[in-house]
Formats: C-alpha cells, structure tokens, sequence
C-alpha cells in the first residue's frame, strides 16, 4: 500500500478571486448600483419636494404681498392719503392720517404739558446714609413713616405708597447735582398737582430734615387755541383729537401773537404708490407662474385656480 506525504500533495484543481478570470470589482459595482437605486430615486424624489415646497413658499409671499397691497386700497379710508404741512415746524409738528379731511387751520401753542416738581432744598454728602432717624413725611395726604433712612430708603417708601387704588400720584428719584445728592418728587401727570411736608424729623450726623419747599415747576396742561376762539386743553404734548385724523405734537410754545398754519390735503403720490403697490404685486405673481412652466408642479390646481381667481380682481365691479 503506497502512502503520499502531505508536504508535497497538491489538490488537483485550485480557484482563487485573482485567477478564476471573473471581474469581481465590476460585479461588485454593479451589484452596489443596483443596490443604491431605491436611494437614488428618494434623494432625487427628497430634492423634487424641497423644490416644489420653496416654490410654494415664495408664490404664498406674493399672495401676501398682494393682500396687504388690496387691503391698502380697499375702502375709501384706505386709499386715501393725506398730508399735513405748516408754514413754521418751530413750535409742533403734525401728521394726517387716512380718516382726515382737507382743510386749513390756525394753531396757537400756548402752553406745553408739564409735571409738578419739587426737590429738597438741602443736599447730602450721601444717598445711602441713615441720616433720617424718626418722624413723617405727609406725601400728598399720606403719611410715610420714616425710621432710620437714607435717602434711598425714603425714595422707595414714597414710591411704595404710590402704588394701589390709594396711589398718592406722586414718585421720588435720586439725584446728584454736582455737590451732593437730592431727592425730587414728581407728580404723575400734568393735572396731579401735590403737597410734601416732614414734621417731628429728627436727624443723624448733623443732617437737615428733608424740606421740599415750593414747587421747582408747577403741574400745567398743554393749551392749544385753533383759529383764534377753539381751546383744546391735554395731559400730555401729543394731542389726537383736535382735528380730525390729525395728530400734533408739542415742541415749544408760541411767541405772542404768532400762530402757525397748517395745511391738510391730498396726498397724491401716496395714493399713486398704493396703487403702484397693488400693480407690482398683481403682475409679481402672473410672472412667477409663467416662470414655473419647465417645472413639474407646474400644472398644479394650486397655481392654475388661484391665478383664475386673482384674474377676476380686474374684471369684477367694486
């Protein structure tokens, strides 16, 4: 019986990768293509959808514009606009809004609006000292205790009563005036006229009892006399209802004798501008969708019946 020695037996038939003559690389690639398919044909369908949603995007802009373009020419009100001019702008300004009507007036600035002041006549080397050790400050009718305070303390006690349905209408700032600090109270409109006085204060470090004396500037409504005989009287230097659509503002009062004229009248290049307005979008969005006609949303229900009914904007009586 004859034996074969395993170091020198060869198999008869031997088939690797490299020798079998098949292009594996190939089948490889081949295989991987077809595999990646599915893929590319999502990716293609992801970047069809991005498109045609930004194309939506913009044609619901234009549509906005548009709206907002009729909603200015929709009513008399709307498409109206008027101008406010005055032969001097040294005392007020003004602006006509849509609801005004033509017209000339005389405008007489009085008085502007202010608010009650008053300051301590004395000043402190510091704000934050105790120097008000007892005693009352009456704050127009209401009584502040005051029990070892600064001036800063007694600000936000005053302020503190100025709060609720008992609200004294007034409130106190800090300040420095350059020497040393001082608190002022300040009425809260131009018709809130007050009193502050202290009784029974007793003081630290050699300070004065906070006195507020007389008023530094008196409360005042503003006074505006139209055509020589109308007074408008306001709280504030912004008056809306004098003149019809008409706002003033308050700058300075008239030297004596002087009055300005204000002129309110048709503004027709505003009005030219809203209806330019209206055209620009109009045709925006016709010119939009003739540039999706490659697309493939192009015959979209969306596009094709929107555009009929913008259509009929020029053809229906209003």
């Amino acid at each position: 019986m004859s034996t074969v020695s395993s170091s020198t037996y060869t198999p008869a038939i031997q088939i690797s990768g490299l020798s079998s003559g098949l292009d594996t690389s190939s089948i490889i690639n081949q295989l991987m293509s077809i595999a990646e398919q599915p893929l590319t044909s999502l990716q293609s369908q992801e970047a069809d959808a991005n498109s045609r949603l930004a194309a939506y995007q913009t044609f619901n802009s234009k549509l906005t514009t548009l709206n907002t373009a009729i909603q200015a020419i929709d009513s008399t009100t709307g498409i109206n606009s008027y101008s406010a001019t005055l032969s001097n702008d040294q005392y007020l300004s003004a602006t006509a809004s849509a609801s005004s009507a033509a017209g000339s007036y005389q405008i007489d600035v009085q008085k502007l609006a202010q608010v009650q002041k008053n300051v301590t006549q004395s000043s402190y080397a510091s704000s934050s000292d105790t120097n008000f050790t007892s005693g009352t400050l009456t704050v127009n009718g209401t009584a502040i205790t005051i029990s070892n305070d600064s001036l800063t303390t007694l600000a936000k006690k005053i302020n503190d009563a100025n709060t609720g349905t008992s609200a004294t209408g007034v409130s106190a700032s800090v300040i420095n005036d350059g020497s040393g600090y001082r608190m002022v109270l300040t009425g809260a409109d131009a018709s809130t006229t007050f009193t502050a006085t202290a009784s029974g204060v007793t003081t630290a470090n050699g300070y004065a009892a906070p006195d507020f004396g007389t008023p530094i500037q008196n409360a005042q409504l503003a006074t505006v006399v139209l055509d020589g005989g109308i007074s408008v009287t306001s709280k504030t230097n912004t008056i809306t209802d004098a003149i019809p659509g008409v706002t003033l503002n308050l700058t300075q009062a008239n030297a004596t004798g002087v009055t300005t004229t204000l002129s309110v009248g048709v503004d027709s290049s505003a009005v030219q501008s809203k209806v330019q307005d209206f055209v620009n979008a109009y045709n925006g969005i016709f010119n939009f969708v003739s540039q999706q006609s490659g697309e493939s949303w192009a015959n979209d229900s969306t596009f094709t019946s929107v555009e009929r009914k913008i259509q009929t904007l020029l053809t229906t009586s209003v």
